[in-house]
């Protein structure tokens, strides 16, 4: 009980904190409101492709831009999870000398504007294949004076170039691949091909969150991985954990959770340096 009473008025604050007039403040409550009680109903009909996104008017690094975001699509639960829980934050790393970071699922551009955020020195490449996602991924990226340097792809990352199918879900997050030839197609890049055709010597840190699709991603051709210092991925089974822990251990990374969602699932982070993974979390 007292863990829910903190973390309502932790999230009140978060809420008057970056709401950059009254009309938004008042939105995003009633908003959230309307998102929790229906995850927490047993008719969950809504799909996201019908949803019009709600314009807010948010305090981003001391300058008020617009966010477009969707209700029922999850767009909202995303909102808070990259800025009110910060869970894809690493304390100790060195953010600000971050020159390249990749964000696989971008979604509608949350985290891409979070990392530009931390990093406004990175450039940041940002995949979506989901194209009612990567509409909103482009709204709310575009004129951002931090994240200049970003990329944005219509695409879905996977073990080879090609084509793929995805099947959208109730919350727009959940959009997943799949090898189904009856669902939307949509371009398929490999991570090698993505880091080659922009350049990168080094890359900093690639987030991935690409919802079960994570043991593809790693039984391919991985050498892309040699040119990464950091990951930070959310894992979505035992199977995906086991191709992911095994591959980078393997390649000289170290693991800690940063979530804990269930036993297995959540968020991880693993890392080259040794010395900062020991600072935080335990490993698995």
């Amino acid at each position: 009980m007292e863990g829910r009473v903190k973390d309502f008025f932790s999230k009140l604050f978060f809420c008057i904190k970056v709401s950059g007039s009254i009309e938004t403040l008042f939105t995003l409550i009633l908003n959230s409101k309307r998102f929790s009680k229906f995850c927490n109903s047993e008719i969950q009909h809504f799909q996201g492709t019908s949803e019009s996104p709600n314009r807010y008017l948010f305090n981003h690094n001391g300058k008020r831009r617009n966010i477009f975001l969707r209700t029922f699509s999850g767009d909202i639960g995303i909102f808070y999870e990259v800025f009110w829980r910060r869970v894809y934050h690493v304390p100790h790393l060195d953010w600000k000398d971050f020159k390249c970071i990749v964000d696989v699922g971008a979604n509608v551009g949350m985290t891409a504007l979070f990392f530009g955020t931390l990093s406004p020195k990175a450039q940041i490449i940002a995949i979506e294949p989901d194209p009612d996602n990567f509409d909103l991924l482009l709204r709310n990226t575009e004129n951002d004076s931090h994240i200049s340097r970003l990329t944005v792809v219509h695409a879905a990352v996977a073990e080879t170039d090609g084509f793929l199918s995805f099947e959208k879900a109730r919350l727009a997050y959940n959009t997943r691949v799949i090898d189904d030839y009856n669902g939307s197609r949509v371009k398929s890049l490999s991570l090698n091909t993505l880091i080659r055709n922009h350049c990168f010597e080094k890359v900093d840190l690639v987030k991935i969150d690409i919802e079960g699709f994570e043991h593809r991603l790693f039984e391919g051709n991985t050498e892309w991985l040699d040119l990464v210092q950091n990951l930070i991925i959310e894992i979505h089974s035992q199977e995906n954990f086991s191709a992911f822990s095994h591959l980078v251990t393997n390649s000289g990374f170290s693991i800690r959770k940063l979530s804990r969602d269930t036993e297995v699932e959540g968020i991880y982070w693993a890392s080259r340096d040794f010395s900062l993974s020991n600072l935080i979390g335990h490993g698995n």
